[in-house]
């Protein structure tokens, strides 16, 4: 039986300004997505989902290495699947010799907890670190022995199909590369490189009890871009001179320097929200700032902004402790989080 894993992610900053070429600063975090694979030798395939194999369902492959569905409907469930499939097997790397059938689990359930008896899923890039997982198991490779620029790029391109063509690829860079990295894609072509970064950084993320699609935001953002292109560019070339300060400070462990550029990406995101209309920083994320700055703690949105998570740094740990008392006070999920340093892994 093989069992590989791959973190999830957290956006330091970056986000938006990403999209036109800067860099961003992306942590991997300690919430894996795990894939199980088991030869079987009744020739038969089959996949099912999280740790109770929920949706199992049946498939069978062509001499062409192609899925056929027992169950048409099953198709659009596993979509993922089969996008990370056929990138695997346009690269001539299905490794399916050495099982003539396989029961596959994917499993994804360490990225949402339960609240008030509803699952809540905090967009912690679990599609992207179950795609990670997925080709590494499927292909049976040792992560050392892959070439990241190659993997990343047929990674993402398959994530973003399953996406419907959104994202940048940060989130599978940081699942294949693990701890710190810095992430670019120009001209569409991902390229990410592992940072240290300042020793004694204390981390922490809040949810904020609501969720709102990227894809909303992303569309928001391109409908204004095309009214206000001006004021677009100049806006996205404030974020990515502060970004590229912010990786300048990270990289040479300037923890002070750092952080303050880190507040300033904050700060200037929320300036691309009044220009843009989008709510980036909306009133929950601005609720959970002011605790931030009750405790020396400085936090802005994370990804996207609006919902979800943001994302709280500072260099004491005891004011960490703090600020997770006051969000939790407030009403709001504090998720201790840590820097995961192990990326994608096989055994």
């Amino acid at each position: 039986m093989l069992t590989a894993s791959a973190p999830g992610k957290l956006v330091a900053l970056g986000e938006y300004a990403v999209l036109e070429s800067a860099p961003a600063l992306v942590f991997a975090i300690n919430r894996r997505a795990c894939v199980t694979l088991e030869a079987d030798n009744t020739v038969r395939y089959a996949v099912s989902m999280g740790r109770n194999k929920i949706n199992c369902s049946a498939f069978s492959i062509s001499p062409t290495n192609e899925i056929t569905w027992q169950d048409a409907r099953d198709e659009n469930r596993y979509t993922l699947l089969n996008h990370i499939w056929q990138a695997l097997r346009d690269q001539h790397l299905l490794n399916l010799s050495a099982c003539p059938g396989m029961q596959l689990n994917l499993d994804t359930d360490a990225f949402s907890d339960d609240v008030s008896g509803q699952p809540a899923k905090y967009g912690l890039g679990s599609s992207a670190a179950l795609s990670t997982a997925l080709a590494i198991a499927l292909a049976g490779r040792q992560p050392e022995t892959v070439e990241i620029d190659t993997w990343l790029s047929f990674i993402h391109t398959a994530h973003s199909a399953f996406q419907g063509g959104k994202g940048s690829g940060l989130d599978v860079a940081a699942s294949l590369l693990g701890g710190a990295i810095e992430f670019r894609n120009s001209s569409g072509t991902p390229k990410a490189k592992s940072l240290r970064g300042p020793v004694g950084l204390s981390l922490g993320a809040v949810w904020t009890g609501i969720s709102v699609p990227t894809s909303q935001m992303l569309a928001q953002l391109e409908e204004w871009k095309a009214t206000d292109e001006t004021r677009y560019f100049d806006q996205m070339a404030v974020l990515t001179k502060t970004a590229e300060a912010a990786l300048t400070a990270f990289s040479s462990q300037q923890t002070e320097k750092f952080l303050q550029n880190f507040e300033t990406y904050g700060n200037q995101l929320r300036i691309l929200g009044e220009y843009s209309g989008l709510d980036i920083f909306s009133q929950e994320h601005e609720a959970i700032s002011r605790c931030a700055k009750s405790c020396n703690v400085t936090y802005k949105t994370c990804g996207a902004g609006g919902g979800d998570i943001g994302i709280a740094l500072c260099d004491n740990h005891e004011c960490m402790q703090e600020f997770a008392k006051e969000v939790t006070a407030a009403g709001f999920r504090f998720l201790d989080l840590e820097i995961e340093k192990q990326g994608v892994a096989l055994q």
